[in-house]
């Protein structure tokens, strides 16, 4: 310790300075119990210094990859044809038309939906849909095969194509009810397309054997 005021080197504990008579004043030394008094105040007076969490949020993309495949199912060549053949078949009543061709006009239901077959096999990737799909068919080729221009006439109230084009909207709105619906008469739907496949080769006998019974009575 030194004077404040000479500078000479005083003795510890001195009051005065031995060369000038200076007047020490000696600062009372801070206890250790004062000094963790003081750093406990600091520290309960110093409030929490809140170090910023960074909020990691999760966003649900579902929505748009469901509506990216959408839109890459609907540029396919499968789904604009299909959409045409139900909207110019159905649309315009070209389908019970067509049904007086013979022949081709009783096959023809089933040609025409082959495209919406595939791309319920093929692009949305759905045997039940599928099944439903071939059932709509099955349907409207066993009215177009009731004699007598019966069938050809209901027809005009069968919109098979139009039928399936609302299936594959469902799938591809991600419609829950069309999808549990249709996926719960999947096993149905399959049991029915044997049948009538049956009915189908019945009619089938049943006009060939009209047409030779016809026949007979002009020749």
């Amino acid at each position: 310790m030194f004077c404040p005021e000479c500078g000479c080197k005083l003795e510890s504990g001195a009051k005065f300075c031995s060369e000038c008579g200076f007047k020490i004043d000696i600062a009372p030394e801070v206890t250790d119990v004062a000094k963790f008094s003081s750093s406990q105040e600091v520290a309960i007076s110093t409030p929490p210094i809140s170090t910023p969490t960074t909020e990691v949020v999760m966003v649900d993309d579902t929505y748009e990859k469901r509506q990216q495949r959408k839109k890459h199912i609907q540029q396919t060549g499968a789904y604009s044809l299909s959409n045409g053949i139900a909207k110019y078949l159905d649309g315009y009543h070209l389908d019970p038309i067509i049904g007086f061709v013979p022949v081709f006009g009783d096959v023809s239901p089933f040609v025409f939906s082959l495209p919406s077959i595939y791309l319920a096999l093929v692009h949305i990737k759905s045997i039940p849909l599928a099944l439903s799909m071939i059932f709509n068919v099955l349907v409207d080729i066993v009215i177009g095969l009731i004699p007598f221009y019966i069938g050809n006439i209901a027809d005009f109230f069968v919109k098979a194509y139009k039928r399936n084009m609302n299936l594959v909207e469902g799938y591809l709105n991600d419609d829950k009810e069309v999808i549990k619906e249709v996926n719960s008469k999947a096993v149905i739907t399959a049991i029915l397309i044997i049948i009538f496949c049956l009915i189908i080769y019945w009619l089938i006998s049943v006009l060939q054997s009209l047409t030779e019974w016809i026949g007979g009575w002009f020749s």
